[in-house]
């Protein structure tokens, strides 16, 4: 059975006369790392917020949105709380206590876990998050990579089958991002935990994803694993020009792929010890540096002119001339450069 299914949604907000979404298909199994991309406004935070019934703006809303074969209006408030987590945009919108251990148990204590499971819990989140050093914090003091971090170990400490994610990402610093995004993908894998991501950063975060959806004007175009979605884009076509993001995508030989696959292309290495296709942003490499990975070439100074002048003008040469035991024996004589 699958985890979400979506059939035919189409969504017009209240007093709008366009709709924000049209005929939306869409079906997510068990342990599915899914990223949906496209362009700002495309509907992307409108479609996850119809997954998550307390967040389902008003309108007018056709279709069906199924969640393990069961309608989301017929979960109860518990099961709708607990089951599907959801962590938004901004760090700071989704933050309503004053301590970090506080912040993760919320949500537990809401639902009226027992003492000891909550424990248990909130302590294997800190862990898994590595927010121990934190943990008697206020959230003001965390930096925004921390701060998001402590989102998603609130969301994931009530153990949902489905985790949606509107952009974490889209207020962190490459940096953080790139952590951010490791948990994620750390999350999926060692627990099973189905996830929806909505993500510009293709770069960082299509290599983790074993599903990919591109939308456009409010309709996923396509679908399917970064690979067959690859396929199916022709070069120049409108939904190629949706991507956010213009990568550049190198084989193994070091040649850069062909057609669509500039695009978008899966980075799963094709031998043990062997590098597979990967992606570099098309920004140039600051000079003097080598690839990533190694250390930072030197570059060599200029040479000073004082320098280069006292090489330029030898001393002149000297020798000792004359037989043991004579007058000018030791005595040097000087000789004038040619």
């Amino acid at each position: 059975m699958p985890l979400l299914e979506i059939t035919n949604l189409s969504f017009t907000y209240a007093g709008a006369e366009k709709p924000a979404l049209q005929d939306v298909s869409l079906c997510l199994e068990p342990g599915d790392f899914a990223l949906l991309t496209g362009r700002t406004g495309c509907g992307k935070s409108t479609l996850l917020r119809q997954i998550k019934r307390e967040l389902t703006p008003r309108g007018d809303r056709t279709g069906q949105v199924l969640f393990q074969g069961q309608a989301l209006e017929d979960l109860s408030p518990r099961e709708s709380a607990a089951r599907i987590g959801f962590v938004f945009q901004r760090p700071e919108e989704q933050i309503v206590t004053d301590r970090v251990w506080h912040e993760l148990a919320f949500g537990l204590e809401s639902l009226g876990v027992p003492g000891d499971v909550m424990r248990r819990r909130v302590a294997e989140a800190a862990q898994f998050f590595g927010l121990e050093d934190c943990f008697d914090l206020s959230p003001d003091q965390l930096s925004g990579g921390r701060k998001q971090l402590l989102n998603l170990a609130a969301a994931t400490v009530m153990e949902p089958d489905l985790l949606v994610l509107d952009e974490p990402a889209a207020h962190l610093d490459p940096i953080a991002a790139k952590t951010f995004l490791a948990a994620l993908e750390r999350l999926n894998r060692e627990t099973g935990m189905a996830i929806l991501l909505a993500e510009h950063r293709l770069e960082d975060s299509l290599s983790r994803a074993g599903r990919f959806f591109l939308m456009e004007e409010g309709r996923i175009t396509e679908g399917g694993t970064p690979r067959e979605v690859c396929g199916r884009l022709a070069p120049g076509s409108s939904a190629e020009g949706a991507l956010p993001v213009s990568l550049v995508v190198e084989t193994p030989d070091g040649k850069p792929a062909s057609g669509a696959e500039q695009a978008v292309s899966e980075t799963a290495p094709s031998a043990p010890g062997k590098a597979g296709p990967g992606f570099s942003a098309a920004f140039p490499r600051r000079p003097g540096l080598r690839k990533r990975g190694k250390r930072p070439q030197r570059i060599p100074e200029r040479p000073r002119f004082s320098d280069a002048r006292r090489r330029s003008s030898p001393r002149p040469p000297r020798c000792r001339s004359g037989k043991p035991g004579s007058a000018s024996a030791g005595k040097v004589r000087t000789f004038s450069a040619p």
